[in-house]
């Protein structure tokens, strides 16, 4: 969707349009902290270089339980700002971020009313811009928060590697488990990823993602399971597709890493 930038404040999506609320619930279920978790954060925002973070003030659009934060101070961030929409995400993120807070902020603030202006050096979305309704307004406000010079980063589903998701799973998401009540839709997530479990252990997939996923514990992989089945809008991006939403913001010096071969950590500049 694009927005018309002479257009009304009423024709601003609702910041619950996405899936903020299933979200929400999702955190309040598995907000654990673990060190694959920091692998997987490390690959999402592998576009950025590392030495960005050193002494930076950052934006984390759509922290859910703060993970992502808590990876950016120890990347060496001085200091940041993590917001969400849904409550129960933020609380699960204050819990987690609870020995930070004098330098990070958790506050309630949508991607599609981000308030600051030229005020951030790294700002980052990982895993929420292909969950909106409209994903280049949010892209467009990140880059008026970061400041001139600063390093704005999403992390994106990837097209390829994904057709199988695109071609059969996305159909059960769009017309059945996003429609169905979240309980549900989180008990038939225990069976599939009980499913899932088995066929990575007798060798199913061979791709960097697979290895990651052998890795995790069942309840890290129910969750992610469950993850791809709750929400109402989930986009596939192509990188030429991933690097245009970064670049049509105004954003110079793209770059975009294939993370895993099944998603895409994509970077650019904003102009000084």
């Amino acid at each position: 969707m694009n927005q018309d930038p002479a257009s009304p404040a009423s024709a601003i999506p609702d910041p619950h349009s996405g899936s903020a609320e299933r979200f929400g619930y999702s955190w309040n279920l598995f907000n654990e902290l673990s060190e694959i978790q920091a692998e997987q954060c490390a690959g999402w925002t592998a576009a950025l270089p590392k030495t960005a973070w050193r002494d930076a003030r950052f934006l984390d659009v759509g922290c859910g339980m703060g993970r992502n934060a808590i990876w950016a101070m120890r990347q060496g961030a001085a200091s940041g700002m993590a917001i969400d929409v849904d409550e129960r995400s933020l609380a699960a993120a204050r819990r987690n971020t609870a020995s930070m807070q004098e330098q990070l902020q958790v506050r309630w603030m949508s991607a599609y009313a981000i308030e600051a202006t030229d005020a951030f050096d790294i700002v980052f979305s990982l895993g929420v811009i292909h969950h909106l309704e409209d994903p280049e307004l949010a892209v467009r406000n990140m880059v008026q928060a970061a400041k001139p010079g600063g390093h704005v980063l999403v992390w994106l589903y990837g097209r390829e590697n994904n057709g199988w998701i695109v071609h059969l799973f996305n159909p059960l998401r769009i017309h059945l488990f996003s429609r169905l009540p979240i309980r549900l839709t989180n008990g038939l997530a225990w069976s599939l990823a009980g499913l899932l479990w088995v066929m990575l252990r007798l060798g199913w997939g061979r791709l960097p993602y697979h290895d990651l996923l052998r890795k995790t514990t069942f309840a890290h992989l129910k969750h992610i399971t469950f993850d791809h089945m709750l929400p109402r809008i989930a986009l596939y991006y192509r990188r030429q597709e991933a690097e245009e939403l970064l670049a049509q913001a105004g954003l110079t010096e793209i770059r975009s890493v294939w993370v895993n071969e099944m998603s895409w950590s994509v970077c650019g500049v904003k102009p000084q």
